[in-house]
């Protein structure tokens, strides 16, 4: 079960801003998950990948990008095929 509470971090604790009222019990381990709303510069340097290009730009990076990885992959993955977890993007116009 997942229950969202908000909380501040004082003094080496997390103190839920409203009380809990559901879905955990007195004395209950819980796990946290820390989301602190800002991005990491990693995230924000994605952002900015595609940000002033065209279409046909875009098209032509997710088409050299696509072709650099199979050819490191040795053709063994396919665009838009299942591998590793994960489904590679097939560029517009560039289906197989």
């Amino acid at each position: 079960m997942t229950v969202l509470l908000r909380a501040k971090y004082e003094n080496g604790l997390f103190k839920p801003l409203a009380p809990v009222t559901e879905g955990v019990a007195e004395g209950q381990e819980v796990q946290i998950v820390v989301d602190t709303g800002q991005r990491s510069d990693i995230v924000d340097l994605a952002t900015q990948v595609y940000e002033g290009l065209s279409d046909a730009d875009v098209d032509e990076v997710e088409r050299i990008a696509l072709d650099r990885y199979r050819a490191r992959d040795g053709g063994r993955i396919a665009a838009g095929s299942q591998g590793a977890g994960f489904s590679l993007p097939v560029p517009r116009g560039h289906e197989q």
